[in-house]
């Protein structure tokens, strides 16, 4: 009835995601060191090139740690603050072959049941622009780019993408670093990921550039914490030639791919075997989806778009619903199938999980909608 501030902490960084497990809060951030401006160019000779990277040398000279870790500062209720101090301290930061990041990635972790406790805070040299957590690990992905040679041209290189991933230990009474790993492609959203009797599934697209094929693939990869970190125990590999990932879902043994160019197939996945994941039934049906919601264990609930195909091109048209039975797991059905509005309609629920709104006691279905429809006009006399 009569909320009140006790303490305000102030983090250095840009949130990026936060999770709630077990009583413990964990926000994580992302912090960009503030480094003094630098001479980026010089005239061509080699002293002037050593007297650039001279000047440049001296200016990081003068900077601490301080300067380029995140701080922390505390306010009390009376206004009064302490502080910056390390948020991190040096023991508890990570570094990894796998960083691939220009900038610090921090977790720290509050513990409601009894906020008097210390916050604890650890920190990786990576990025992170997918979070994903289970009630016992945390993970933290990003996608970084290669250059490799081209398989037309051994003299140019193309640009590939990777996925670097960090996963955390929530269990103890501090957050670990279990170790981390790389797999080829992009991710699509958290639902990319899913850990399941502790080994991870994620789910990616890789596609080719300039100097190659102009060509993409689907791929599933099993990861398991090993002495060298994250390491790829199985895999599922060019999935969908030619398209890419749409939505994606881990539950349980059992994963669930939708890809789309003109066709939407819906991939059923058998992954009780990590060593040997594989597909076990296709559903092709026009649209696509973009969210896989769980309804049951033999219903799945879809949100995405109608799609209309004409001349090869497949034209999006209102926001579709669909029922998939998956009682017969080698043979997926839709069972039913809603079309709301025409070609312009949206819906926030097809790009953020929280905006579709499931209230399995009352069967009740609730989604925001920017409708567009035709209006009837009235037929001359």
């Amino acid at each position: 009835a009569n909320p009140q501030v006790k303490k305000d902490v102030v983090i250095e960084g840009a949130f990026v995601s936060s999770r709630l497990t077990r009583g413990k809060l964990h926000v994580i951030q992302q912090f960009l060191p503030h480094l003094p401006p630098f001479k980026l160019w010089y005239i061509g000779t080699e002293k002037d090139r050593a007297d650039t990277v001279a000047a440049n040398m001296k200016a990081l000279s003068s900077l601490t740690l301080k300067d380029l870790a995140p701080g922390v500062q505390i306010i009390d209720d009376q206004g009064r603050r302490t502080g910056p101090t390390l948020l991190v301290a040096p023991e508890n930061f990570y570094c990894s072959d796998e960083s691939g990041g220009g900038s610090t990635i921090t977790v720290t972790t509050f513990n409601l049941n009894d906020p008097l406790y210390p916050r604890q805070s650890v920190g990786v040299a990576a990025d992170a622009g997918t979070v994903y957590a289970t009630t016992g690990s945390l993970y933290l992905a990003a996608m970084r780019q290669n250059y490799t040679p081209s398989p037309l041209r051994a003299d140019v290189s193309v640009m590939t993408e990777e996925t670097v991933i960090h996963k955390f230990d929530l269990t103890g009474d501090k957050v670990q670093s279990m170790g981390s790993g790389m797999v080829p492609g992009r991710l699509l959203n958290q639902f990319s990921l899913g850990e399941y009797e502790g080994v991870l599934r994620i789910a990616t697209t890789t596609r080719f550039s300039w100097g190659s094929p102009l060509t993409s693939a689907n791929h599933v990869f099993c990861l398991k914490s090993g002495t060298e970190g994250l390491e790829v125990i199985g895999k599922l590999e060019n999935l969908a030639a030619g398209e890419r990932i749409y939505a994606a879902r881990f539950i349980g043994k059992r994963g669930f791919l939708v890809t789309f160019v003109q066709i939407d197939p819906l991939f059923t996945l058998d992954l009780s075997d990590p060593a040997v994941p594989r597909v076990v039934g296709e559903l092709k049906i026009p649209g696509y989806s973009d969210y896989i919601h769980p309804l049951d264990e033999n219903h799945l609930i879809a949100i995405g778009k109608d799609a209309n195909l004409e001349k090869g091109i497949a034209w999006f048209q209102g926001v579709q619903l669909s029922m998939f039975d998956i009682t017969d797991f080698a043979n997926p059905r839709l069972l039913h199938k809603k079309l709301i509005g025409v070609r312009g309609t949206e819906s926030e629920a097809l790009h953020n999980h929280k905006a579709f709104t499931f209230w399995k006691e009352k069967n009740l279905l609730a989604l925001p909608i920017q409708l567009y429809e035709y209006e009837k006009l009235p037929v001359a006399a």
